[in-house]
């Protein structure tokens, strides 16, 4: 089997040629642009209220700096979820009171999704339970 001397000797050799394969991989390979993270992130949150009927944010949010540390955190009203918008909002409002911070913030609006998801889960449950017992 080679070893490391063998792979340095023949890349002394062929330096042209290798330099050249490595330009020819270069050309072909698609161009990356890093991390799109944040693209997406932005992407997203842009079609997802465009597909929605935005509101207009109320005129007792607008003003005052906790209610618009609080949209910035929550993200603009959307029409159909205009109660589950405002208890997001109250919920981190009070987050910002109680002096948590914007990530104290964050983490109350998360436990707030994820306890209203996993209660939307058990009520698909129960449903699909009794469709398959047959009670109703």
């Amino acid at each position: 089997m080679p070893d490391a001397a063998y792979f340095r000797a023949y890349r002394a050799a062929n330096r042209e040629r290798l330099l050249a394969q490595q330009r020819e991989r270069r050309r072909l390979r698609p161009r990356v642009r890093g991390d799109r993270r944040a693209e997406y992130a932005r992407r997203h949150a842009r079609e997802s209220c465009s597909r929605q009927a935005s509101l207009e944010i109320p005129s007792s949010y607008v003003g005052h700096p906790l209610f618009v540390e609080a949209v910035r955190i929550v993200g603009p009203p959307c029409y159909y979820e205009r109660e589950v918008w405002e208890d997001e909002m109250g919920t981190v409002v009070v987050a910002l009171l109680e002096r948590r911070g914007a990530r104290g913030a964050v983490r109350a609006l998360v436990a707030l999704r994820s306890s209203r998801v996993a209660s939307r889960a058990s009520e698909y449950s129960l449903e699909a339970s009794q469709e398959w017992t047959g009670q109703r």
